[in-house]
C-alpha cells in the first residue's frame, strides 16, 4: 500500500489564494484612491472659501485691494494669518493638490487663481455655489478659456456652472487646468 505523504497546497491552491489577495487589493486601491481624491476636492474647496473669506475680511474697510498686487505680499498675508495654514509652503502659497496659488487685487476687486489642479478637483471648484440670499461677492470665475459671470447672456458661460461646462472647460492634464476666481 502507498500512502499519501504530501503536505502543504498544491501549486494551483497557491495560485488561486495569491490571485484572490490580489484583487482584494485592486479593490481597495480603488476604493481607496477615490476617498482621497474626494478629501483633496473638499480641502482645495474649503482652502479657497477660507482665503476668500480672510482677504475680504482683511480688506473690507478701505475695499482697495491694489496692495494685493504688490511685491512682497504673500510674506506678508502669511505673517498676518490671512492665508491658511495648511496653503503655506516656506514662503510660497499652495492648494490641496500642490499647485501655486496667486493673489492679485486693484481698486475694488481681487482675484485668486489656483494652477495645476487634477481634473476631478477642477470641475468641482468650477461648479462651487457662491450665491448667498442671491447675492455673491465673485463677479466672474475664468477656466478654460471661458470666462461664466452672473450676468452672462450666454446660458453656457452663466454662473453657477453647470456640470457639463465644467467637465469642457477643465482638461484631463492637470497642468492645463488653471482657475482664476474674481471677487469685489
Amino acid at each position: 500500500m502507498l500512502k499519501n505523504m504530501q503536505k502543504g497546497a498544491t501549486m494551483i491552491e497557491v495560485i488561486a489564494v495569491l490571485g484572490i489577495i490580489a484583487m482584494i487589493a485592486v479593490g481597495f486601491y480603488g476604493v481607496s484612491s477615490r476617498v482621497f481624491d474626494k478629501f483633496l476636492q473638499s480641502k482645495a474647496t474649503s482652502q479657497l472659501r477660507e482665503l476668500q473669506k480672510n482677504l475680504r475680511n482683511r480688506f473690507a474697510v478701505a475695499a482697495d485691494y491694489s496692495e494685493l498686487s504688490s511685491s512682497g505680499i504673500a510674506e506678508k498675508l502669511i505673517n498676518e494669518r490671512v492665508i491658511p495654514y495648511n496653503m503655506v509652503r516656506g514662503e510660497e502659497i499652495s492648494h490641496a493638490y500642490g499647485g501655486p496659488v496667486e493673489i492679485t487685487g486693484k481698486d475694488g476687486a481681487y482675484k485668486i487663481k489656483f494652477s495645476n489642479i487634477k481634473k476631478s478637483g477642477c470641475v468641482e471648484l468650477l461648479m462651487i455655489d457662491w450665491a448667498v440670499d442671491n447675492t455673491s461677492d465673485l463677479a466672474e470665475i475664468s477656466a478654460g478659456g471661458k470666462t461664466f459671470t452672473w450676468k452672462s447672456t450666454n446660458a453656457a458661460l452663466a454662473l453657477p456652472v453647470q456640470i457639463m461646462q465644467a467637465n469642457t472647460a477643465c482638461k484631463e492634464k492637470p497642468e492645463e487646468n488653471v482657475i482664476e476666481w474674481t471677487f469685489h
